[in-house]
């Protein structure tokens, strides 16, 4: 997030005639803008008025501050039309009725216009000319061209004229890309309120997604939008304005002879600031200034004297007389209605005062006619502006009580000109010709606070600029991919925040598929959000291992195809059944989920069972044991800091195995979930306490007597055995779990609960793709249990006393149906059958047993790492180092056992547990950084490794030096 700022928008209002090429009516378009890109939601202009103008024209100009910009625009339901544009040289689209114009009032339709471009400082610009109507809108920058609430206002030459055809109404133009219900509530409560046919009394507006409609108000002194509030369930684009004529309404007999239309695109009031200044123009009678509150009890100030006292949605006006600085104690709106003559004016929305000093800026831009320019600047920069490279000649105004600010107006012929200066500005210009009148705001829409590097309470992000395309955008809010929303309102407008990031939002199912082909993909067009429903064909669920298609933990597939974690409730007390008892309905996502009737075995899939104990998991999960038991988002309730300072994971949770033990957190052993003791319940996760037995592992979670471990009291490490009480589970009405029997807990235990605190681990049953384990079961289905040999072949049985090397041990089954000699260690030949065996013999002497060494262990820390020199923000660290030698540090010229041995991690960044990381090597000696590696290429394509893989060392080649590996992924090719 360290972009150097971008040049602002330069805008052109240049009315072409090139026609627009590539429609295919009824094509498919996605309006999820596309990361990386940035997008302008453009809603339509109105339509003719009244048809009294046979011949009027409509356009929108795209312009560039400098260099290329490069993307498409999509009209309505047409293909996407490539563009190319750059400094210097606006382009000009034109736009007709039912092509990016609305046909009609009150009419639900597609005529938005989609822009994706390849930066946010596109300017995009609307304008529309028919006989002497003249009216312009202007998106102000990329992420601010959706909101969810606006205030809008109406052209302020408000009036009903029964010879003027379409006059006197207030308009609204609504673009919703991803499908909303939209509310306007106006100011009073005439039920009149709409012209046309949306109905009286009626507030509300569904839209789907691309759909657009534009509104107006009844034909009536008195029917205005000004105050309205407009709020919508998803981001929509607003057009907001009208068709007035002068005097009508004001009551003060000012002539009626002339009048115009005036729209601007809101702003939503996210983006609204409390320091304005306005400046007055030559129509000085068709002026008028706006300041509409937000909040109660809103003080407006103007040149430093209080002027009104506001509750939202109140309006204070005024005519500004000359140069004007407004103050609001809260955020507020500020339109403004200017022109250059009595009557030809337009509708404006005033920019926040929040001008990056030191921002050099240009502006393009078509004056049709002549026109007067007004530039609100750093006093220190005034002498810098210049109109086409040449110094202006213009008044430079002091900005009332701020000395550090001047305005500068001058006049411009007509054509193309540009107005630049060394610092940031805002610029205002009214223009007319032969009865035509504009009046806009041209530059980049700063959000007040935003980009000064300290993050306020009304930001979700601040890195320091105004930039978009870095992570943190130009209006501080997060972009799509970004962690850490809160809600959608953290994230960028065409964006929504789901599980704690920021994602796309979508239009159609096409937008949500996934590489799942066993999810159901599909477009919430309610929240705008993609849903990826798990499947319940036969298929799916048995890859799947849970009954209702929804694991809450081993969730990837891939890496877990024979093991699941299955959230969810059941009533039938134990953890020993043979067969479910209500067709496997139960599951937090089933048809059955309180569970009623259910035994454990419902929660698992058909073709998978209750895993019976820990050499039943080990055998799939491998070295991963418990790490992956729960996923990261689950459950999504009950977190709280304990009393010692200590944060536990959100929620808590268990899932179950059935494993039982004499007590005292020891694992039976047994096989093939037959089980000779059924004190307690073990399995994984992070709510319970803590096995204690060697035979327990992986797993890492118990019930302790009555279930009271995942009630209300820790075991053997207060503060790390979590019972439910430390993530917010109250009382004995929030918990879970329940087991009566301090010593046949396994044989009652029932849960309740199903969405969390757990439930079960499944495995899969006896299938020819598992391996062979030392479980009684013939897992690998070849008609052989536990096979298990030595290298010349000879079947054992595990338990079996051993010799290897002259140490005595026992036998033990690997999981590739290995055999291994493990827990060696001294001893007398004479216990062992009184000779020395060959290599690889078992002995059977069951006498032949080695007392285990007790002692203790004095540890002293010679160095710690808490900071990093390569890659520094990459400083967490999830997986176990490994240890080996790496270096001759005897400098005997080999690297071996005599050498110090040195740290091999992988680190991550932030939360990113889960994405890329990086390799580092320690020293032993006082660990300095060896080396790093955050990507490494072979065969032409480019790895990285993932931040939760492991490390293993050796020697891999038979070189003699040592290799590291680790899990990556392909990134690229190089």
């Amino acid at each position: 997030m360290n972009r150097q700022p971008s040049p602002s928008a330069l805008l052109g209002l240049v009315l072409g005639v090139i026609t627009v090429t590539g429609l295919a009516p009824g094509a498919a378009r996605a309006q999820t803008c596309p990361s990386g890109k940035s997008c302008f939601y453009v809603p339509p202009l109105m339509k003719n008025p009244g048809g009294n103008y046979p011949n009027p024209g409509w356009d929108m100009v795209l312009a560039s501050p400098g260099g290329a910009i490069t993307g498409t625009y999509t009209i309505g339901t047409a293909a996407a039309v490539p563009f190319d544009v750059s400094s210097g040289t606006p382009l000009n689209v034109a736009l007709a009725a039912g092509v990016g114009v609305s046909t009609n009032y009150a009419v639900a339709e597609k005529q938005g216009i989609f822009i994706v471009a390849d930066r946010a400082d596109l300017g995009v610009v609307q304008r529309f000319v028919g006989g002497p109507w003249n009216s312009s809108a202007t998106i102000k920058e990329a992420t601010f061209s959706l909101g969810t609430r606006f205030r809008l206002d109406g052209y302020m030459l408000d009036g009903a004229n029964i010879n003027a055809p379409d006059t006197g109404h207030d308009t609204v133009s609504i673009y919703a890309p991803f499908g909303a219900d939209v509310t306007i509530d106006p100011p009073g409560d005439d039920p009149t309120f709409w012209a046309d046919s949306w109905a009286a009394n009626v507030r509300t507006v569904s839209l789907t997604a691309g759909q657009t409609i534009v509104l107006r108000t009844k034909q009536a002194c008195g029917f205005d939008l000004s105050g309205a509030l407009l709020t919508s369930t998803n981001p929509v684009s607003v057009i907001t304005g009208g068709r007035g004529w002068a005097g009508v309404c004001s009551g003060d007999g000012t002539s009626s002879t002339c009048g115009d239309d005036g729209v601007d695109h809101a702003i939503p009031e996210s983006g609204v600031g409390t320091q304005y200044v306005v400046d007055s123009y030559p129509g000085a009678n068709a002026q008028r200034v706006d300041v509409i509150a937000t909040v109660d009890a809103t003080v407006v100030t103007v040149n430093g004297t209080v002027a009104a006292t506001l509750n939202a949605g109140a309006i204070h006006r005024f005519n500004p007389t000359g140069v004007t600085y407004i103050e609001t104690s809260a955020p507020a709106y500020v339109y403004e209605n200017a022109g250059n003559t009595t009557c030809e004016a337009g509708l404006s929305v005033i920019p926040p005062l929040a001008l990056r000093g030191g921002t050099a800026l240009g502006i393009d831009f078509n004056v049709n006619g002549s026109g007067v320019a007004n530039v609100i600047l750093a006093t220190a920069d005034v002498a810098t502006i210049t109109l086409d490279g040449n110094t202006v000649a213009g008044t430079a105004t002091l900005v009332p009580g701020r000395a550090d600010l001047s305005a500068v107006r001058f006049a411009v012929g007509g054509g193309n000109h540009r107005v630049a200066a060394a610092g940031d500005f805002q610029l205002g210009l009214v223009t007319y010709a032969s009865g035509t009148g504009l009046f806009a705001y041209y530059n980049p829409f700063r959000l007040p606070g935003c980009g000064d590097g300290t993050q306020s309470a009304t930001e979700a992000c601040d890195d320091g600029n105004v930039d978009d395309g870095d992570g943190c955008s130009a209006t501080c809010r997060l972009e799509i991919g970004e962690v850490g929303c809160v809600d959608s309102e953290d994230c960028v407008a065409s964006g929504a925040c789901s599980g704690g990031t920021c994602v796309n939002r979508c239009q159609s199912s096409a937008d949500c598929a996934d590489a799942d082909d066993c999810t159901i993909d599909a477009c919430d067009q309610q929240t705008g959000l993609c849903t990826n429903e798990r499947s319940q064909s036969a298929e799916c669920l048995l890859r799947n291992g849970c009954a209702d298609g929804s694991r809450e933990g081993y969730t990837n597939e891939g890496t877990y195809p024979a093991i699941a974690s299955c959230g969810g409730a059941w009533s039938v007390g134990g953890m020993f059944h043979d067969e479910p008892a209500c067709d496997r309905q139960a599951g937090n996502d089933g048809a059955n989920a309180a569970g009623a009737g259910c035994n454990v075995q419902d929660l698992c899939a058909e073709g998978w069972h209750v895993c019976y104990g820990p050499a039943d998991v080990r055998s799939r999960v491998g070295d991963a044991g418990c790490n992956d038991a729960v996923a990261g988002n689950y459950p999504n309730s009950g977190t709280g800091p304990l009393a010692d300072g200590v944060t536990v994971p959100p929620g808590g949770a268990f899932f179950a195995t059935a494993t039982a033990g004499p007590g005292n957190g020891i694992c039976d052993d047994f096989v093939n979930g037959v089980a000779s003791q059924f004190n307690d319940v073990f399995g994984c996760g992070n709510l319970g306490a803590r096995p204690t037995g060697a035979t327990c592992a992986p797993f890492n979670r118990f019930s302790n007597n009555n279930c009271v471990s995942f009630q209300s009291a820790g075991y053997l490490t207060p503060g790390f055995d979590h019972p439910a009480t430390d993530y917010g589970y109250a009382d004995s009405t929030q918990w879970a779990w329940t087991c009566s029997g301090s010593t046949v807990e396994s044989q009652n235990i029932v849960k309740t609960m199903p969405d969390v605190q757990g439930g079960v681990m499944c495995c899969k049953n006896a299938d020819p793709s598992l391996p062979e384990i030392c479980d009684g079961i013939d897992n690998d289905t070849d008609g052989t249990v536990d096979e298990t040999t030595f290298a010349d072949g000879v079947e054992v049985t595990v338990g079996r006393r051993c010799v290897v090397d002259g140490q005595c041990g026992v036998t033990d089954c690997t999981r590739d149906g290995g055999f291994e000699c493990t827990n060696l260690g001294p001893c007398e030949l004479a216990m062992c059958g009184g000779e020395e065996p060959a290599l690889g013999e078992v002995m059977v002497d069951e006498t032949c047993e080695l007392p285990p060494v007790i002692g203790t262990i004095d540890p002293v820390v010679e160095w710690h790492k808490g900071s990093f020199t390569e890659y520094p923000s990459y400083d967490q660290v999830m997986m176990q180092p490994v240890a080996a030698n790496l270096t001759d540090d005897n400098g005997d010229g080999v690297i071996d056992e005599d050498d110090v041995p040195d740290v091999v991690l992988t680190r991550f960044t932030g939360s990113s547990y889960g994405s890329v990381g990086v390799i580092t090597a320690l020293s032993g000696d006082d660990g300095h950084e060896l080396w790093s590696i955050a990507s490494f290429v072979l065969d032409g394509t480019t790895y990285q490794p993932y931040s939760s893989s492991g490390v293993a060392i050796g020697d891999l080649d038979g070189d003699g030096l040592p290799r590291s590996a680790s899990r990556h992924r392909a990134a690229s090719p190089a």
